[in-house]
């Protein structure tokens, strides 16, 4: 877990090659290389290119989020409060004299500029221009010497967490790989296990029962009460694993272990990304983990019989401009499924488009008839639908539900679409994509909406190349892009 995992890697390539991947030069078919790159645990040469290029960059200042109890990252992302400091030591420094209002836009042209002035940056479009790091603070530490680290310590010094504390956490989960187990995440135990830091914790341990990675302001043997899991420690660290307010965080990020092999594999899976409440603890507190009250396979199973047949739909999607009569067809059928079509199942769209279009207008998915999205049926449709209908809904054709037998392959197959955690790390991507595009085209919804119509429709056609799990990355990014 120290070394950074797989998010941070392709974190940092994003950004590396954000200026690549808006250019107009760039066909929308290339799209997809970014968003396979996310999962590269699926593309092992990619990832070994990966690693490659940014070891190249480590050499130039890329070094771990957090130094030891300081704030050493801040950017657009980054909380107010964040902000904030970072404009108060500015201003002591004399180089910023706007208000203290915690907004990165006021600060954002101070720093860039002092980046491009003291040779951090080449110039203002370059990729790091604006993200206060490790390099812009080694400068500020070379030209202002004891002034800087005093408004740092005064200003960037991270509180480090007392006994008593409450609050809530954003909790991932991790295990240790074993060889010779039924499956690897990554396709093996060599990537497995590099992954999850060759098998030791950033303390130099094992990691045991109750194991925690959290922020470099927790001290390790800090001890951590989380509701529905139990009581652990920290010993760990993770390149991913950061405090409230960066990467979009609610809450400090802290990752759990789940154990060895694929017992611990599977608990991680089920796990996925989940808010819990917790408390700082005496160091005295007994170490004691409940899996069983975490979210099991079982429970996984349990969820998705509960949930409506509607969901045979949800992959669905079928263009205003060129749809598919296959996809018509089924579309004709959901319609005739919820009483809102009664006419012929031909697969023609005129049939069914003032019928779609009305219903997107009822449930505020467009705005007029005129809307980019207008007569699309996808992801946001799909939900209008099994939210309205999803309770009541009959399936012409029904078929009896699969029993599931419970067992741990039985189990594994179940889980073998992607977890909450995936999903909640494509959602990462998506919204780094969405933002950059929101700011080439200045907020113009309209161009923004035919971008994103245009990338889905490159994607489905590139997706018909695939199968396994690479699909199941490709068809989710579509749906909630």
């Amino acid at each position: 877990m120290e070394f950074l995992t797989y998010l941070s890697l392709v974190k940092y390539f994003l950004k590396i090659q954000k200026s690549i991947l808006f250019q107009k030069s760039i066909k929308f078919g290339n799209f997809h290389f970014y968003i396979l790159i996310y999962y590269m645990r699926y593309l092992h040469t990619i990832f070994v290119f990966l690693c490659f290029t940014l070891l190249a960059f480590f050499s130039f200042g890329i070094q771990e989020t957090f130094a030891n109890g300081l704030i050493t990252q801040v950017n657009e992302n980054s909380s107010e409060t964040k902000v904030r400091k970072l404009q108060e030591v500015f201003k002591g420094l004399g180089l910023y004299n706007g208000e203290i209002d915690g907004n990165f836009n006021s600060i954002k042209e101070a720093l860039v500029n002092y980046q491009v002035e003291n040779g951090i940056v080449p110039n203002k479009d370059h990729y790091e221009a604006g993200y206060f790091g490790n390099k812009t603070i080694n400068s500020l530490k070379q030209k202002f010497g004891k002034n800087f680290e005093d408004l740092q310590k005064e200003f960037l010094t991270l509180e480090t967490p007392k006994e008593g504390q409450e609050g809530y956490f954003i909790v991932t989960a991790y295990y240790s790989p074993v060889a010779g187990q039924s499956k690897y995440t990554t396709g093996s135990y060599e990537t497995e296990l590099r992954l999850n830091g060759g098998g030791n914790t950033a303390n130099g341990k094992k990691p045991s029962n109750g194991t925690i990675a959290a922020p470099r302001n927790y001290p390790f043997g800090t001890k951590i009460y989380l509701e529905g899991f139990g009581v652990g420690e920290v010993n760990d660290r993770g390149g991913a694993i950061v405090n409230s307010g960066d990467n979009g965080h609610l809450h400090d990020r802290i990752d759990i272990w789940m154990g060895y092999g694929d017992e611990g594999r599977i608990r991680t899976a089920a796990w996925g990304v989940k808010t819990v409440k917790g408390s700082i603890v005496s160091s005295n507190t007994q170490i004691k983990t409940n899996f069983e009250t975490s979210q099991s396979p079982e429970d996984s199973t349990s969820n998705s019989n509960k949930s409506s047949q509607i969901d045979k739909y949800k992959n669905l999607y079928v263009s205003a401009e060129n749809p598919n009569s296959d996809d018509v067809l089924d579309l004709q059928k959901l319609l005739k499924e919820v009483n809102l079509y009664n006419g012929n199942l031909d697969g023609k769209y005129d049939s069914i488009k003032d019928i779609l279009i009305n219903f997107q207008l009822e449930n505020k998915i467009i705005f007029d008839k005129n809307s980019p999205e207008a007569g699309y049926f996808g992801k946001k449709t799909f939900e209008a639908f099994k939210n309205k209908f999803g309770n009541n809904f009959e399936l012409v054709n029904n078929s009896p539900t699969p029993v599931v037998q419970n067992t741990l392959e039985s189990k594994e197959t179940l889980s073998s679409e992607l977890t909450q955690a995936e999903k909640e790390r494509l959602k990462l991507v998506r919204d780094e994509i969405y933002n950059e595009m929101k700011n080439k085209v200045g907020g113009n919804q309209q161009a923004l909406q035919e971008y994103l119509l245009k990338s889905k429709d490159t994607l489905r056609n590139y997706s018909k190349k695939y199968s396994g799990k690479k699909l199941e990355i490709l068809n989710y990014f579509i749906e909630i892009l």
